[in-house]
């Protein structure tokens, strides 16, 4: 269900009074902590998308927290929750690309409307019965902007989705997997690029054979502890990964792509 929902919130509009946005990427997250090491934490008292009380969209709640990486806008059902990672104004122009979004608050009254073509993909997907995607879309575009937990399978789900207007390579916001396959007129490789470059080898290693990842998976949820090949469950890569990913910035990157979003969405 990860693949078709995430299809489906892709391109939708979000209207609070005078404000509107439009999601153009979106990453799931599921609640079961079996199947997603990046679950949201279920700790009492901490903030939560979780809809406690049904609302005129039923067990689908709309909210921003506040988290140690900002403001994040998510759209918190019963089973996932949905992060928001690239949304663009309607009524004015902005954009926020990454984790967090700034240019929106959501209330309990806050409108959702649903594009058509992701509707109509969602319903096309429903009928697979071997969903291993959420998109025709390069691989590493598939996968959401984690930072931690490389020993994890689920981290490699290729579960994140964008809206048909900024399907484009170039109008999606940068992850670790992505950074390094960005365009440069640089001679040289910068330091971040070269980190992108082994998080894209290591994720296209655990993509390798699609058919042993689905029995890898299924044994990982038996076997949550052991060792099930060098990277998944490996916690020593995991720990040199995870420094690694936190050093590697997006934000200079991310800034052109704004740029290059705000030329082709608005002009």
């Amino acid at each position: 269900m990860r693949y078709c929902t995430s299809q489906l919130l892709a391109g939708a509009i979000l209207i609070e009074g005078p404000t509107a946005i439009i999601i153009n990427a979106v990453e799931p997250y599921s609640r079961d902590t079996l199947l997603d090491a990046h679950h949201e934490w279920r700790l009492f008292g901490t903030a939560t998308s979780f809809p406690s009380k049904p609302n005129k969209y039923g067990f689908l709640r709309i909210c921003q927290l506040l988290t140690l990486d900002g403001l994040k806008l998510t759209i918190g059902s019963r089973t996932c929750n949905f992060l928001v990672t690239s949304s663009l104004r309607l009524d004015i122009i902005s954009i926020n690309l990454g984790p967090s979004t700034t240019h929106f608050t959501p209330s309990q009254n806050t409108k959702l409307f649903l594009d058509v073509s992701s509707i109509n993909a969602c319903k096309s997907k429903l009928s697979s019965p071997t969903l291993s995607r959420s998109q025709l879309m390069p691989s590493l575009y598939l996968l959401r902007q984690v930072r931690s937990k490389f020993n994890h399978l689920s981290t490699y789900t290729m579960c994140r989705s964008v809206s048909t207007i900024s399907s484009q390579l170039e109008l999606q916001p940068l992850t670790i997997w992505t950074l390094s396959d960005q365009e440069s007129n640089q001679p040289s490789m910068s330091q971040e690029k070269i980190g992108s470059l082994l998080f894209r080898e290591i994720a296209t290693q655990t993509k390798k054979d699609s058919a042993v990842n689905k029995i890898l998976i299924k044994i990982h949820l038996l076997f949550k502890e052991q060792d099930q090949i060098t990277i998944i469950d490996n916690n020593l890569l995991n720990s040199q990964l995870t420094d690694l990913a936190n050093g590697i910035g997006n934000k200079r990157e991310n800034d052109k792509k704004i740029e290059d979003i705000s030329k082709a969405l608005y002009d």
